[in-house]
């Protein structure tokens, strides 16, 4: 795990580089990607936006977030071409009662850093 304040400056880092993101979200019976960049970043949130500004996704910084360093095998999908680092932000562990012998994997949303978009210099 990695301090949240380190989290909280890489995302700063690709919002002032313009640094392209892909972040991508598996959850039960869905999935989830979007290729965009960090287009606002507070203290409270980050917000990645596509480059039409026609989707984004907004995480909330809150308690019980971890962050993490993650490796391209723990990717639910296939590995972009230009890809530098991998953070995954871990959710808190959530179940229903009576709580399962077998807990569920915590979820996770992984961003990718990318040199550049696939298909773009």
């Amino acid at each position: 795990m990695i301090k949240s304040d380190e989290a909280w400056s890489l995302f700063e880092k690709w919002r002032s580089g313009g640094t392209p993101i892909v972040c991508i979200e598996r959850r039960f019976d869905a999935s989830v990607s979007l290729r965009g960049t960090v287009v606002s970043l507070s203290r409270e949130e980050a917000r990645i936006s596509t480059p039409d500004r026609k989707a984004s996704l907004t995480l909330r910084f809150g308690r019980g977030l971890e962050f993490e360093y993650s490796a391209p095998k723990e990717l639910p999908d296939a590995v972009p071409d230009k890809l530098v680092s991998i953070l995954a932000v871990v959710f808190p562990l959530r179940v229903t009662l009576p709580v399962p012998e077998v807990l569920p994997m915590r979820e996770r949303i992984f961003f990718l850093e990318l040199e550049t978009f696939e298909g773009r210099e």
